[in-house]
């Protein structure tokens, strides 16, 4: 097989996924843009995409690309005009617009050899993948490629390449695939450090944790995402496309004024910041804080929380969770010694679920359930499923709410 061809496709609501043979060119599905619900393009192989491909894909929102090519079917439609030139007026000659998946950019043939006097921005990119505005490197290729120097002819979000380099250079910290710096290496020089203002951005790396900001106790932002859109995030700890990544690791990691936003991918297994439990924002009009992770293929159960990490994400009032049931990583099996077992306090908490708790022995009131968000003093089904686990459980098991369960029976 050389090619899919299905040239009429034009709308589909399911997930795409193809292994590849070594001879498959080219996918030709030139109509394929109308993606009502969430889905996922992934495809393993060596092939290119065209124009219409690159376009239908890339801008729509609901689309998630993985494994996608970075080669593009050879133009077949574009004419060298002589004596006449083709613009309209005062716009850019060159737009990328609205392409929420598109990281990079590449022109390696691109060659401009004169330009109407009228076009005000030769080259235009907006609303695209936030790393296209962030990341000076992508700038500064595309105007050594065109061979310029006039910093205006390429705008990426309204900001010249001049402006991009002085914000980047003032605010993030860029760990990515050209990064020379081994996982070995990072370490010591990391060591000392204590605080970070601004961003971090680790993308396309092998790194398997940031053990290497271990030491790292506080991360400070001066502002907090208005919503938590991963692909337009402003300051904050931002991971994705680190396919070998297990986890965050940096144990020392305790206040934050920033947003969390991760790519999950299969091998990535828990977070590992068991002291992350400080979240104040500098802005008294921006207070919620966003933990948001996504999952590339694989299930969310395969993601766990630690109980201190459950505590101190739920249990803060401004921390905006992107999943309510999550999977903890604890699994106790011997008995427990403590004043009693207590959940309180918990404003993100709607449900729990104790399926392996036997017995509980204590004082007064052995098992507490208070002030959480979940409505459970007068959820007779909760009551129920707690009681059914125990073995023969007093009347005051559990306790919530400053009520019994034995009002139910």
């Amino acid at each position: 097989m050389k090619q899919i061809g299905m040239e009429n496709w034009k709308s589909t609501n399911c997930d795409i996924f193809l292994r590849l043979n070594d001879n498959f060119e080219k996918l030709y599905l030139p109509n394929l843009k109308s993606f009502p619900t969430e889905v996922s393009i992934e495809i393993f192989g060596s092939f290119c995409l065209s124009v219409e491909e690159i376009s239908n894909f890339y801008s729509s929102p609901n689309v998630t690309l993985k494994n996608v090519p970075d080669q593009f079917c050879p133009f077949s439609n574009i004419s060298i005009i002589q004596e006449e030139r083709i613009y309209q007026e005062n716009y850019p000659t060159i737009q990328l617009l609205k392409n929420q998946n598109l990281e990079n950019v590449k022109f390696p043939k691109l060659h401009i050899a004169q330009l109407s006097y009228s076009v005000g921005i030769p080259i235009e990119f907006s609303l695209n993948h936030e790393s296209l505005s962030k990341n000076p490197k992508i700038c500064s290729e595309i105007m050594h490629q065109i061979n310029t120097t006039d910093i205006n002819f390429l705008l990426i979000d309204r900001k010249n390449c001049e402006t991009i380099q002085k914000e980047f250079a003032k605010n993030y910290l860029v760990i990515d695939a050209d990064s020379n710096l081994t996982e070995k290496e990072l370490i010591p020089t990391f060591k000392n450090v204590k605080t970070i203002f601004g961003t971090i951005i680790i993308s396309r790396t092998n790194l398997t944790s940031l053990k290497f900001l271990a030491g790292l106790e506080s991360l400070e932002c001066d502002d907090i995402p208005s919503d938590p859109d991963l692909n337009n995030p402003k300051n904050g700890l931002k991971l994705y496309k680190n396919f070998e990544m297990t986890e965050i690791g940096m144990i020392n990691w305790t206040n934050t004024s920033c947003s969390v936003q991760i790519e999950m991918y299969a091998n990535f297994s828990n977070f590992n910041v068991p002291n992350l439990k400080n979240f104040n924002s500098s802005d008294p009009n921006k207070n919620e804080i966003y933990i948001q992770y996504n999952y590339y293929g694989k299930s969310e159960d395969y993601v766990c929380f630690s109980l201190e990490e459950t505590s101190n994400f739920y249990g803060a009032e401004n921390v905006v969770m992107s999943y309510q049931n999550q999977k903890y990583c604890d699994h106790l099996s011997s008995t427990v010694f403590a004043s009693s077992l207590q959940f309180s306090h918990n404003k993100n908490l709607m449900e729990i679920r104790l399926p392996n708790l036997k017995k509980v022995l204590g004082g007064y009131n052995p098992f507490v359930i208070t002030g959480n968000n979940g409505n459970f003093a007068n959820n007779s089904k909760f009551c129920c499923e707690i009681r059914h686990v125990l073995y023969n459980p007093p009347s005051n098991v559990p306790y919530v709410d400053r009520q019994t369960c034995g009002i139910f029976f």
